[in-house]
């Protein structure tokens, strides 16, 4: 069972949260780092914050407040969220519909009804401008414009135009994306690295690298991150996908990408 220290502890939820507990058994709202040194809690119908010795860091000024991650915390002010600092200081102004957290201390904000990325210290990778955002890789961020796209984690620009229905794994160098019901590996210096003509790729369990491929009842194996625009599909004990080759365009610019896609939709519309 947790020890209590200075009259109060830690405990974990079922649902991965944490929980501050006092002898009283008064719970304070759940914890993202159980190492944390300051949490939220209640008073009158306001929010502040306070140590574990129950001292009081930040006074009681917030509607609603949620833990610290990497030294900032979100709060809201009437209805709307911002960034506050260990010091109670606005980071990031009050005017957010909503706060969530992302990944590598990131947080996905929504103002006007659009998402944006927002870094650990309260700046902007990209102010809002997306209807949705979907899976986090290493370097990129897939986001939606109606149609799907990647983000540059590193630049905060987009990788490729939106274009396309859906974007699967993304890797350090490339990540799996479709168009129609065909799947194709782009290269995150806005290389197209295979074609838009799989009719799936997973992730092998041995190697997040390795993507198990299938065309027309055939299946390979492909180092995502190893592929360079321009080379062939080969599969190890197989030959080439298809039993022949593969065409692969080694082009680096968005235009290729663009030219595949109406490809692709010609061929299957």
């Amino acid at each position: 069972a947790p020890s209590f220290r200075n009259g109060r502890a830690l405990f974990s939820n079922l649902d991965g949260t944490w929980a501050v507990v006092d002898a009283t058994g008064t719970v304070a709202p759940g914890l993202d780092q159980p190492d944390a040194e300051i949490f939220p809690f209640e008073r009158d119908g306001l929010w502040g914050f306070a140590d574990w010795t129950g001292r009081e860091r930040i006074s009681p000024q917030f509607t609603a407040a949620r833990p610290f991650r990497n030294d900032r915390a979100p709060a809201a002010h009437g209805g709307s969220w911002g960034l506050i600092d260990p010091q109670g200081n606005w980071r990031l102004p009050p005017t957010c519909e909503a706060l969530e957290p992302g990944e590598d201390g990131c947080w996905i904000a929504r103002k006007n009804g659009a998402y944006g990325i927002l870094l650990s210290n309260g700046s902007w990778l990209h102010e809002p401008a997306f209807q949705e955002t979907g899976s986090w890789g290493p370097a990129a961020i897939a986001v939606r414009k109606k149609k799907w796209t990647l983000l540059d984690r590193a630049t905060g620009k987009l990788v490729f135009p939106p274009v396309f229905d859906e974007i699967g794994p993304i890797g350090c160098q490339s990540a799996w994306a479709r168009v129609d019901q065909h799947w194709g590996l782009l290269g995150l210096d806005s290389s197209l690295r295979l074609p838009f003509q799989y009719d799936f790729a997973l992730p092998s369990a041995a190697d997040p690298d390795l993507f198990v491929v299938h065309k027309k009842n055939a299946e390979g194996l492909v180092d995502a991150e190893e592929l360079k625009p321009g080379e062939l599909l080969r599969i190890p004990g197989r030959g080439l996908v298809g039993g022949g080759p593969v065409e692969v365009l080694a082009g680096q610019v968005l235009a290729l990408v663009a030219v595949q896609v109406v490809q692709v939709r010609l061929r299957h519309g």
